[in-house]
């Protein structure tokens, strides 16, 4: 994701849809685990696919700073794109809050939409954007 996001010149905006943190142990499936097996037309694919996603967001993580920390360096690698939204989805692990300020020590936080399904669906939407 960062090579792409780094190659494009000539591109306005970054939609970032932030992936669900997994915290599952390795050896675990995550709960849409079955859509890559499906994709892939099998499962023994998994331990590449692990190694390959290490240290990438999507990734497993440890702890919130850790996920934090690969979103804030992909946004260093789009820094050269004028404006950003970035769509987030609270699950419990990491608040909208956390997510600005992660933003924030990158670039400005122009303003945070957010949306409350939790009536519907048990969480919270939000898009932060940022321009240069």
């Amino acid at each position: 994701m960062r090579a792409f996001v780094a190659e494009r010149r000539h591109t306005d905006l970054l939609f970032l849809r932030l992936p669900v943190p997994m915290q599952a142990q390795p050896g675990q499936l995550h709960a849409f685990a079955w859509r890559e097996e499906w994709l892939q037309g099998s499962d023994d694919f998994w331990e590449g696919f692990e190694k390959d996603r290490a240290g990438k967001l999507g990734a497993r993580v440890q702890s919130k700073q850790q996920y934090l920390g690969l979103v804030e360096h992909l946004l260093h690698t789009a820094a050269h794109l004028p404006a950003w939204a970035i769509a987030h989805t609270e699950n419990g692990f990491i608040s909208t809050n956390e997510l600005v300020e992660t933003v924030n020590r990158v670039r400005k936080v122009d303003a945070v939409y957010s949306k409350d399904f939790s009536d519907l669906l048990g969480v919270r939407a939000a898009i932060i954007t940022a321009q240069a």
